[in-house]
């Protein structure tokens, strides 16, 4: 029939070989099948790859909260240094004149 209408037949099944699924009539094809389990694993993985930059990067999120809280604990330092020397200062001054 699709010789005579000049047509491309439809892919994806197989003719003359009764209730045989066309993967064992086709050996050398069964990569190209679309197949659901591919599909899952193909899934899976992507979810697996997805959920460690979700992981990598909530690391590096708390690896840089760690950092700040480091840097304003030692600015925090420093300012209190900072203050006592001042003050200490002012307190030389205010001693020492007459």
């Amino acid at each position: 029939m699709t010789y005579a209408l000049e047509t491309a037949e439809h892919g994806g099944q197989t003719r003359g070989y009764g209730e045989v699924s066309w993967e064992y009539d086709f050996p050398k094809d069964r990569p190209t099948y679309r197949s659901r389990q591919r599909t899952k694993e193909d899934e899976a993985q992507w979810l697996r790859r997805l959920e460690a930059m979700v992981m990598e990067s909530r690391e590096a999120a708390h690896e840089a909260i760690a950092q700040e809280k480091a840097l304003e604990e030692r600015m925090n330092e420093e300012i209190k240094r900072q203050v006592q020397m001042a003050v200490s200062s002012i307190q030389r001054k205010t001693t020492t004149e007459p």
